[in-house]
């Protein structure tokens, strides 16, 4: 599906939505069954994407798991951010604010690798 494609899908639930207001439940079921449907989508370019991360960090000196630190943070990002919006859009905003914060927890935790291997490095570098 093209970028047009996906735009066009969500214009027609944001019309969907529109005609269903009445109906929150119903309205915000079908919000969130056409995100996942755009999101599950959007997965295939996805792995293209990472397919292409993997060859260029080869290449690069950048060991798997830097990369695969790189690829949690991303989908923390993206899969936090979808579920704020659709909070938001229920008018949970104290609920969106927690996930932002566990997401903002989660990528804490994900680099802390990272952290370790860079005291590491300043140590040496010190020694």
């Amino acid at each position: 599906m093209s970028i047009f494609g996906i735009c066009a899908a969500g214009i027609a639930v944001c019309l969907a939505a529109q005609l269903l207001r009445e109906s929150g439940g119903f309205r915000n079921a079908v919000i969130i069954f056409a995100s996942a449907a755009i999101f599950i989508r959007i997965s295939e370019p996805l792995i293209d994407i990472i397919t292409q991360l993997r060859e260029l960090s080869e290449g690069s000196g950048i060991s798997d798991d830097e990369l695969g630190i790189l690829i949690r943070a991303v989908a923390i990002c993206l899969i936090s951010r979808l579920a704020c919006d659709h909070c938001l859009d229920s008018g949970e905003q104290a609920l969106s604010s927690q996930i932002d914060l566990a997401a903002r927890a989660a990528l804490v935790l994900n680099a802390l690798p990272l952290l370790r291997r860079i005291i590491e490095i300043i140590k040496e570098l010190l020694a």
